[in-house]
């Protein structure tokens, strides 16, 4: 006791020290991996710095050139193509620019009219800002802002005359930029060429303030970061216009360091695009990474973690799946180690060898116990294949079980053989290529399990036929069952046996009995199918010929059906489904009058046919059935149909005429729908429906007589879903529609 003490206390003292290095090797894994982690961010560092610039170039351009194709789909098109068709597509605007670009002095209403025009037009629109049409033979401009003449009269002002000329109308100029403080980019258009002379042709003016301008060109896009400027340049590569007024005017040579732009707060890339405002290309600046940024951190320190989270995992798999597994085996397998806790696979899988060549031993052990008890074990797994439990899949050394040949099939004998009658069997078994195997089934059934080649020819029917020669004296009988390859559910096999023996019932002078295909005769199918039509009829027969109180009612359906089982059906698996099916439609016969089949025939009436054991017996017990069916037809018929008629009457009065209905009706008086309809209507001589409808249309007539009630509620009221479909059944019942119904009514 004080040894394994002892034992146990240096094994208690090696697992610390052993916990001691595993905590060293963690350690050494984990610096390992933090030493990776630094390279791998070193190195990504270092390729993201170097790959950041041009990046951002890329992206840059990318993006300028996105704003730019938004800038001229979403602005320049607009007033390129959409606001000059638009001009163009009204036929009034057409008419006011055709007369006021012929006349020297335009009427009022003329201008008027297309000052308005041109106002609808532009609030179609965000852009332009403004529009106006300039008529060289009056030298008017008329648009958005009204009329302004260019005349040299005494009211026009001199700074306009100025600020025109300085403009220079040229055809087709886009996105000029001018000293007007209002409308900063101007646009000139011809609209209706080749229709006027070319000096009296009318031209569109369409211009921009420079203020919300840029705001517009942001807008378009949601790529643009905060800090980013957005520009609109010439193409001498001056800046027309910046979202930092400071940057307006300037020229970009006198910025620009290399490809970057210096400005006092820091330097910045730049991306230019051309665009369709041919006068300007947009620009795009960028605050350039001083190197100084941090966000790798972001990004690394979580990948850091990340390598610290795998070496944790790694050891927790490590211990999980392959340490303590194996500590735990060896524990359960009990070896030990005097030097302390087992640590070493080598060792281990050592001693596993050898606790596994002991286990192998015990396994002989258990193997010579089974082959005392093999041939009680063999008859199990004989009786496990005919219930369909097994499969033979493989020879089965164990139990000395082995089928060589291709098929099995299953004999039955009737009864169990003297010793006389097995050396017969033996003796017919014994010339031909086979295995026979001889058990009792779970029933106590003697059975003769045949494996052999049924290419070879080998008929067992042929063979039971000579051994039954021989023994003449014998009463045994044999079912042969179908043949079915080695491997399959041998189950099929065995029912076939059964029902082959009990053909007995047919022919008892025969002793060996084949499940054959074709023992069914070629007209097996359309006999079959007329037996059941008239076994499906017979219950019924009975419940119709109850009133004519006949002694045997269904006597010549039933000689009908024997007749066809006897001389075309002489099978009795086949006969037995037709017996179990005439007990079912007797029964069902009864659940349609809501009765059980034991209060109409007495008895379980399935069991009873169940237990049938030959034809004359099911002839017997269907005239039975028949005389208890009709008996107890008319003796419900006597004493039930009229309180029938009487709660269905009473139900009527009592359910609203909305929910009333044969389905209503038969669930409240716990019948079913054709057994009611059918008992009301021999009883009253009318159809349950026409009750309904005319109860339904009694109390609507009520309604009409005593309410006010509208149209529509007292349809809803009586249980119809249209005015109109109430109104025809109406007219059928009074002669008269509702309305008129009701105007009759009240002027009585």
């Amino acid at each position: 006791m004080k040894t394994k003490q002892s034992t146990h206390a240096r094994a208690r003292t090696e697992r610390k020290k052993t916990g001691r290095r595993i905590n060293v090797v963690t350690v050494y894994v984990s610096l390992i991996f933090l030493v990776v982690a630094v390279l791998l961010g070193t190195l990504f560092y270092m390729l993201r710095s170097s790959t950041l610039e041009r990046e951002a170039r890329e992206t840059l351009v990318s993006l300028t050139a996105s704003l730019a194709d938004q800038f001229d789909s979403q602005i320049v098109d607009v007033m390129e193509r959409q606001v000059p068709l638009r001009i163009a597509a009204r036929d009034v605007a057409t008419e006011y620019v055709q007369t006021l670009a012929q006349t020297e002095k335009p009427r009022y209403e003329e201008i008027h009219g297309l000052i308005q025009l041109l106002g609808e037009i532009k609030s179609a629109y965000s852009v332009p800002d403004e529009m106006e049409i300039y008529f060289p033979v009056s030298r008017t401009l008329v648009g958005t802002r009204g009329v302004r003449f260019l005349s040299d009269k005494k009211y026009t002002p001199n700074r306009l005359n100025a600020y025109w000329e300085s403009l220079g109308v040229r055809d087709s100029m886009w996105m000029k930029r001018t000293e007007d403080a209002e409308n900063t980019f101007i646009s000139f258009l011809r609209i209706y060429p080749g229709i006027f002379q070319p000096e009296n042709e009318p031209v569109l003016i369409l211009s921009c303030r420079e203020t919300g301008f840029l705001e517009r060109l942001r807008a378009l896009t949601h790529s643009l970061l905060a800090e980013d400027r957005i520009l609109l340049m010439t193409y001498d590569n001056r800046i027309a216009s910046a979202e930092e007024a400071s940057l307006s005017g300037l020229s970009l040579t006198d910025i620009m360091e290399g490809d970057e732009v210096r400005l006092p707060e820091g330097r910045y890339l730049l991306a230019s695009h051309g665009t369709a405002a041919r006068e300007l290309m947009l620009g795009l600046m960028r605050r350039k990474s001083d190197g100084t940024d941090i966000s790798f951190l972001w990004w690394a320190l979580p990948a850091l973690a990340f390598l610290l989270i795998a070496l944790i995992l790694v050891l927790y798999v490590h211990s999980r799946h392959y340490t303590l597994p194996m500590n735990r085996l060896a524990e359960q397998m009990h070896l030990t180690d005097e030097d302390g806790p087992l640590y070493s696979p080598g060792r281990t899988f050592s001693r596993m060898e050898t606790q596994i060549g002991e286990m192998q031993e015990m396994h002989e052990e258990k193997a010579q116990a089974i082959e005392k008890s093999r041939q009680s074990l063999r008859e199990s797994y004989l009786k496990a294949m005919i219930r369909d439990e097994m499969q033979y899949m493989h020879p089965l050394p164990e139990l000395g079980l082995a089928f060589p040949y291709t098929h099995l099939q299953c004999i039955m004998l009737s009864d169990s053989p003297d010793s006389r009658e097995e050396q017969a069997l033996s003796d017919m078994f014994s010339g031909f290529p086979c295995q026979v195997e001889v058990f009792q089934s779970d029933q106590r059934e003697w059975l003769y399990l045949v494996n052999f080649d049924l290419t070879d020819g080998m008929s067992l029917t042929q063979l039971l036929c000579n051994a039954v020669e021989h023994m003449p004296d014998s009463e045994l009988a044999f079912g042969v069952g179908l043949p079915v390859q080695t491997g399959a559910m041998l189950g099929v096999s065995y029912r076939c046996a059964r029902r082959a023996l009990s053909g007995r019932y047919f022919e008892k002078q025969q002793r060996v009995w084949e499940f054959r295909k074709d023992q069914v005769h070629a007209t097996d199918d359309q006999a079959i199918s007329e037996v059941l039509g008239k076994v499906v009829e017979l219950p019924y027969l009975a419940m119709n010929r109850s009133r004519e109180n006949e002694e045997s009612p269904g006597e010549e359906k039933i000689s009908e059906i024997i007749r066809s089982l006897r001389q075309m059906i002489p099978y009795m698996g086949t006969t037995r489904s037709i017996m179990l099916l005439t007990g079912a439609c007797f029964a069902k016969a009864a659940y349609d009058m809501k009765v059980s089949p034991a209060e109409v025939y007495g008895g379980d009436l399935m069991q009873v046919y169940y237990h049938l054991e030959d034809i004359d017996s099911y002839a017997a017990r269907m005239r039975l059935d028949c005389q208890r069916l009709s008996a107890y037809m008319r003796r419900e018929r006597a004493s039930g149909n009229q309180s029938l008629v009487t709660m269905v009457q009473e139900v009527m009065d009592n359910c609203p005429p909305s929910e009333l209905s044969t389905q209503t009706i038969a669930e409240t008086l716990g019948i079913s729908t054709g057994h009611l309809s059918r008992v009301f209507h021999q009883e009253t001589g009318e159809k349950l429906v026409d009750r309904i409808q005319k109860t339904r249309m009694e109390h609507a007539a009520r309604l009409l007589r005593e309410t006010d009630m509208s149209l529509e509620e007292i349809c809803s009221e009586v249980g119809y879903s249209r005015v109109q479909y109430l109104t025809g059944k109406f007219r059928e019942y009074s002669g008269m529609t509702l309305t008129e119904y009701r105007q009759a009514m009240r002027g009585k």
